[in-house]
């Protein structure tokens, strides 16, 4: 049985329209509409005034909103921005999940743990009425409270929890903290804790931080196949498998084996890993150069910012979060081999603006050695990020170049986000 997150709205309320998706594939054009059906083979239905058109083999769904510029008379159809990671009270799963929420219980062997939910229109926060059961061996760390500003992303990089191999880390608020192990829960439930030394107790929820569950017991589910990742209104971030939409429902598995009915209502984006995109963050680039402005080099990252943090550029309705890309800094040179079986290569690249307001850089892509045009986009500039959208078809060299501009490497911290090539 599915269970059912039950979002502030379900339906369209009167004179509120359905929302509007771009979708991406490996056809040249964006297609957008509103979403009737996507089936377990990544096609997607989409419905626009009276036609309707099918799309095969999608790389991502984003949702979007009209917006007027100064360049057009006519609205035109922007992507939503992605919100940053959740900030409080949360679970972070194994397999990277990200649930907003709040814990209801649970036993030895599972939680329980209740999904919040935020309708974007009319501002209500609200819970889902069934919570998930999630596997202790799926749960990395379950947050209490929000999350302190130097938070690492990465629960493996916790201060907090280095050198812990076999036991629980239970943070209170005050700061202190405990090893031992999560036994269960009693009737009002608080926490049943067995110490390293010491007798059992029960510990309050009112209490705790956090609880950094035994790594030795982590069970890391990585699908084989295709597999969805989607991102939700309330922040939060999951992976399903086999994921459909049908009937205004996002349905799937998670990788904790929880099968989940999400409202579209609740949808921000959803992009197919593991399929027709292959993002550069999962290779290996096949050389690397990098140079220094005064000798000071800043290591490029996959998946994060040279300093560590989640990749965030600038988007036309405000600054938006993405779970894959690069993080550079001048001068980075990257080079992947493509061995001719990409029809392009695409980014959306910008200044991180957790780093700066005033940047300055140049970003250059070559094929095969011959500087692809990007004319004034070259330069990049503080504010909205480009998109960048190459042939690549035959070719066999992609090298990307984060570059130094006329005021060095000042507030040059350049994120290629989603950087992929489709087949």
């Amino acid at each position: 049985m599915y269970l059912l997150l039950l979002a502030a709205m379900r339906v369209a309320a009167p004179g509120v329209e359905l929302a509007t998706f771009v979708a991406v594939s490996p056809a040249e054009e964006k297609s957008s509409g509103q979403i009737v059906r996507m089936s377990a083979d990544f096609s997607v239905v989409l419905s626009s005034g009276n036609k309707e058109s099918t799309i095969k083999d999608i790389i991502s769904l984003r949702r979007g909103d009209l917006i007027q510029t100064h360049l057009t008379h006519a609205p035109v159809l922007a992507e939503v921005p992605l919100p940053h990671f959740p900030n409080g009270p949360q679970l972070i799963t194994t397999t990277g999940d990200r649930i907003a929420g709040k814990l209801m219980g649970g036993d030895g062997q599972s939680l329980k743990y209740l999904l919040s939910s935020m309708s974007r229109h009319q501002g209500i926060n609200n819970m889902s009425e069934d919570p998930w059961k999630v596997p202790l061996s799926s749960t990395a760390v379950l947050w209490f409270t929000a999350t302190p500003s130097d938070t690492p992303i990465e629960p493996a990089q916790y201060e907090w929890m280095a050198g812990n191999r076999n036991r629980d880390v239970f943070r209170y608020r005050n700061g202190d903290m405990d090893k031992g192990s999560l036994t269960g829960f009693d009737e009002d439930g608080r926490f049943n804790f067995k110490p390293e030394q010491g007798m059992a107790r029960t510990l309050r929820l009112d209490e705790l931080a956090a609880i950094g569950f035994n790594p030795s017991l982590a069970r890391n589910r990585k699908p084989k196949g295709p597999y969805a990742r989607i991102v939700l209104t309330n922040s939060s971030r999951l992976a399903l498998i086999t994921p459909t939409i049908e009937a205004g429902l996002v349905k799937g598995e998670t990788l904790f084996g929880l099968k989940v009915a999400i409202p579209v209502s609740e949808l921000l984006s959803l992009d197919i890993l593991n399929g027709k995109a292959t993002y550069l963050s999962d290779l290996k680039p096949k050389r690397v150069e990098q140079t220094g402005f005064l000798g000071v080099i800043w290591p490029w990252t996959a998946d994060r910012t040279v300093s560590g943090k989640s990749l965030r550029v600038t988007i036309p309705l405000g600054e938006s979060t993405y779970e894959k890309g690069l993080g550079t800094h001048p001068r980075t040179l990257l080079s992947y081999d493509l061995r001719g079986k990409y029809r392009r290569f695409e980014a959306l690249v910008g200044f991180d603006p957790q780093a700066t307001i005033r940047g300055c850089a140049t970003v250059q892509v070559l094929l095969d050695g011959k500087l692809q045009d990007l004319g004034d986009r070259a330069k990049l500039k503080t504010g909205n990020a480009i998109p960048i959208r190459i042939d690549t078809q035959g070719a066999m060299e992609l090298v990307l170049i984060t570059d130094f501009s006329t005021a060095g490497d000042v507030g040059a911290d350049v994120n290629w986000c989603e950087a992929r090539l489709v087949e």
